[in-house]
């Protein structure tokens, strides 16, 4: 069922890459950059990285070694059914078994957070 719901919407939800994010209930003080992966529900790349430096974030292209934060579109790629990830999600999740706290959340979380 869940994997039907996926190919009529696209949705996200309950996909491989949720189980690698976080839940945020706000923003720690020390985060500085953000990342955006993936296709949104809630608008463009660059509305979300708009919306990003309107609360003091320095939005990022790229998953570095310096990343905060990256946040998970929920609209799913048709490879997240089969746990593979994108680049940006592989090296966050890279990033964090080298001790890096490049934090993972999804759209929905940020769209709670960002507020």
């Amino acid at each position: 069922m869940a994997g039907q719901q996926f190919l009529e919407t696209g949705v996200a939800h309950g996909m491989a890459t949720e189980f690698c994010a976080t839940k945020l209930e706000s923003l720690p003080a020390h985060f500085e950059t953000i990342c955006f992966t993936g296709k949104f529900l809630s608008g463009t790349r660059t509305t979300l990285q708009d919306q990003a430096k309107k609360i003091g974030l320095r939005p990022q292209k790229d998953v570095t070694q310096s990343l905060h934060l990256l946040v998970i579109g929920g609209l799913a790629s048709r490879d997240w059914r089969f746990s593979s990830h994108g680049r940006k999600i592989e090296k966050a999740l890279e990033n964090q078994q080298k001790g890096i706290s490049t934090v993972i959340i999804t759209e929905d979380n940020w769209k709670l957070i960002k507020e």
